[in-house]
């Protein structure tokens, strides 16, 4: 999920950072809708709730 953000806010970037935690990934798709529309689906709810 860390590269998929991170592509979507430079297409042109292999590899991206690796968010230490679900809030820093959070935080960061919250300053990409800042400047651009997002669609942000969590497919596996369950998962992300036990981590």
């Amino acid at each position: 999920m860390s590269n998929a953000v991170s592509q979507f806010g430079n297409p042109n970037l292999e590899n991206g950072p690796i968010y230490p935690n679900f809030d820093a990934l959070l935080n960061r798709i919250a300053s990409l809708v800042q400047t651009q529309q997002l669609v942000f689906v969590i497919d596996e709810y369950s998962y992300l709730a036990e981590a």
